[in-house]
This record gives structure tokens, sequence and C-alpha cells, in this order.
């Protein structure tokens, strides 16, 4: 890859933003920063508490402190939207929580927007989502993403990730679930809610792909149904009308939620969420999937899949970065790790400066997730007899002037009958001082 591609990186701004104030801060809040801030920059916000901001036509990277410590809170959402093609969104390390009345707490949106979410957690609103994603194309990297459950008969439980219009998303390593409904009693007509749904996927022009991640739907509530009222159901693990992927180890889950325990349920009999219901096609590389269980008397056990659900499709790679420390300094090391590929077969692992999103044709098994015009190749070799490949890398060495800017890293496989290459998902790694 040529030198100028991380040209970006050496003229960057960084502006620090801390709710105390002090010496060395250049703002109290995120609104004003954002604003100030030109396209690159960088803002590094300290642990504290700010206002949910709109983020439009440009590209920032947001580092908060801590996804426990920094905190996004307000009655509206936060908003990604129009960003040019040529920039990317990168924000890390913030949790949001839930803007009260909104349909989402955090939206990405915009047919030229990129971002990329790591070390995130998003609470939802009542009956909206976590994360909501329209037109966009996101990478999302440890994450959490929780849909709030029902605390009460006047609200409903939220889901945990909406994908709509032509988003294009690959989620790894992430958890995200749908809420649960109310446990409302025996309180006569008051109907107890069904759980909500982890991932929802509309329309037919979205495509996603979720690897070596827990996604789960709702639980369904309990309590006296209503005559012909809907049963207290559990929510789907994935409910999606397009394509889309889930990969990860045999180990990962996608489940749907519980059956709730509804009392006089003369029409329908509450039951389990799927744990993939897709119409169109979705195809399931070696994972577990389960549907909700069945709570009680008259309950039924949901499916793992149903729909145009292809399962047991050939094993992908899943590609992990982890640190000596709490996290990635110029301090400590970082060790990358390939694994479930083919036993002994020829494996390649790539870096970029910025993230793709598109397929790679027949030579390929999965898509291609890093830049196609800048990438260059970090390491090579055969895996193991068990498939898996590790290396640590010290960082020490490394100059301080890649501090704050992501890497992202792709691995693939060639597969033993070497007409084309099993790809993994993609990671993220941003280096602090």
């Amino acid at each position: 890859m040529a030198p100028w591609a991380f040209l970006p990186l050496l003229l960057q701004q960084v502006w620090v933003v801390d709710d105390d104030g002090g010496p060395g801060v250049n703002f109290t809040d995120l609104p004003p920063a954002i604003a100030a801030a030109a396209d690159g920059d960088t803002l590094l916000v300290r642990a504290g508490s700010y206002t949910p901001f709109t983020l439009s036509g440009k590209g920032l990277r947001i580092l908060g402190e801590s996804s426990v410590t920094t905190l996004v809170a307000g009655g509206s959402p936060t908003l990604v939207t129009a960003i040019p093609a040529t920039s990317v969104v990168y924000i890390d390390r913030i949790r949001f929580l839930p803007a009260v009345g909104a349909t989402s707490t955090l939206e990405v949106s915009g047919t030229t927007t990129r971002a990329v979410l790591a070390y995130l957690t998003s609470i939802g609103p009542f009956g909206g989502a976590a994360v909501s994603v329209v037109d966009a194309e996101v990478h999302v990297h440890r994450s959490s993403f929780f849909g709030s459950s029902q605390i009460s008969l006047f609200n409903l439980p939220g889901r945990g990730l909406d994908l709509g219009g032509g988003a294009r998303a690959h989620i790894a390593t992430t958890t995200i679930s749908g809420g649960s409904g109310l446990d409302n009693g025996y309180l006569g007509p008051l109907s107890p809610a069904s759980g909500a749904i982890g991932v929802a996927v509309s329309g037919t022009a979205a495509a996603f792909w979720i690897a070596d991640s827990f996604v789960q739907g709702g639980a369904g509530g309990w309590g006296t149904c209503s005559g012909a009222s809907n049963p207290p159901n559990g929510g789907h693990g994935i409910a999606s009308t397009s394509a889309g992927r889930v990969s990860g180890l045999p180990s990962t889950l996608v489940r749907g939620g519980n059956a709730g325990t509804g009392q006089f349920c003369t029409v329908l009999a509450p039951s389990g969420g799927y744990g993939v219901i897709a119409p169109a096609s979705a195809t399931v590389h070696s994972i577990t999937l389960a549907g909700g269980n069945a709570s009680g008397f008259g309950t039924y056990p949901g499916f793992p899949s149903t729909g145009g659900v292809v399962t047991n499709a050939t094993p992908l790679p899943v590609l992990r970065i982890t640190s000596s420390l709490p996290s990635l300094t110029l301090t400590g090391s970082a060790t990358v790790d390939l694994s479930n590929g083919p036993p002994g077969a020829p494996y390649l692992i790539a870096i970029s400066p910025s993230p793709g999103f598109q397929s790679g044709g027949p030579l390929f098994l999965g898509e291609i997730l890093l830049d196609p015009a800048n990438w260059f190749p970090l390491f090579a070799g055969t895996l193991s007899a068990s498939g898996d490949f590790s290396v640590t890398v010290p960082l020490t060495g490394i100059s301080p002037n890649f501090a704050y800017f992501p890497l992202f890293l792709q691995g693939m496989a060639l597969d033993p009958g070497g007409s084309f290459w099993r790809v993994s998902n993609a990671t993220v790694v941003t280096l602090r001082p």
C-alpha cells in the first residue's frame, strides 16, 4: 500500500472535550465540538455526560474514554447523516442512553454515509431501536445494543438493531438483544406483551453480515390474555426480509426469546421466537441457532429458523484481536487470532486504513470488508492442524503519529478444493498513547 494512504492521520487535529472544563480542554459538550471540527479531525471525549448530537457533512473520529463513563444522554437521538462518500465516521467507547420518545437512540442514515461503531453501548427507547441504520453502511465491532424491556402498560419493549432501506451492515463480536415484555399478572383484560426482535431488517435492499456475535430476541411477558388478543410470544433473534449472512464459531449463538405465559389465550397459544426468520435468503455458517423456550402450560417452543434460511453452510474463519492491557496502547501488545478455518490451509490477513463492503465474486465466500484500493498483507502462512493461527505483536515501536487512527483487518483461508477463499469477518484496532 502506498505511504500516502496514511497521510490523513498526520494532518488530523485533536480536540479535547470534557464536561468539567479546565486546562487543555477545548469544549465542554459535544454539539459545539462537532460544529467546530473539520473533516478528518479527532475528538477525545473524557468521562462525563454529554448532549446528543447531529453529525452531518463531514467525517470525524469521536473517541470516548470508556463506554461505562463517557455518556451521551438526552431526550433526542444522536444522528449521523449525509456523510460524504470520501469520509468515514468513527465512534468509539461511548454509552448512548435511551432517547425518550424517539424511534431510536443512535441513527445512522444517508446513501453515502459510512460509519464505524466500536466498543459502544446503546440502549434503545421504548418501542424503538437502540441503533437504527437507514441506507447507510455501518461496521460494528465489540459493541452492545439493548432494546429496553417494557416496564409499564403504556410502553412497548424495544429492538436492538434496525436496518432499513439500502442499509449495509457488518456486525462483529457484538451482543444484540431485544427487550422483554412486561409481566402484568392477573389484570383481567390487559394483555402481556411479546418480546421484541433482536435485529429487524426491513425492505429488500438491505444487506447484513453478523459475525461472531450473540443475538437474542426478548422474552414474552406473562399474564392474562384478553379474548382474541395476540399472545405474548418471544421475539425473534433476527427477522429479515432481505439477504444476509450469519457466521462465527459453532459456539456462537443466535436465539429467539422465550414464550410468555398467557392465561386464557383462547385464540393463539404463546410461542418462543425463531432464531432467524427470513422469507428472503439468509445464509447461516456453522453457528448455533435456537428457538425460544416454552415457558409453561399452553406455550410452545420456537424453531431455530424458518423461511429462506440456509443453515450449516461452509464454515467461515473468525478473526479477533485482543490486548495485553485493558485497551490497545503504544505501551502494550496485541494478539491477532484467526480460527475456524480449514486445517492446514494457506491463509492471509490484510490491513487497511479504511473499511469496505462489497462482494468478492466467485473467488471469495463472504464480502470484502477492507478498502479494496488501499490494503496490504500483514500476515500470511499456513493454518495449524486445527485451522488456527495466532501471533502477538508488540506495539511499543509504533510511532505516536498513528494514535487515535483506526486500522482495519480481515483474514481469509483457501478452501480445501482450491477454487475459492473463505473470508473472515473484519476487526478494527485503534491505538492510544
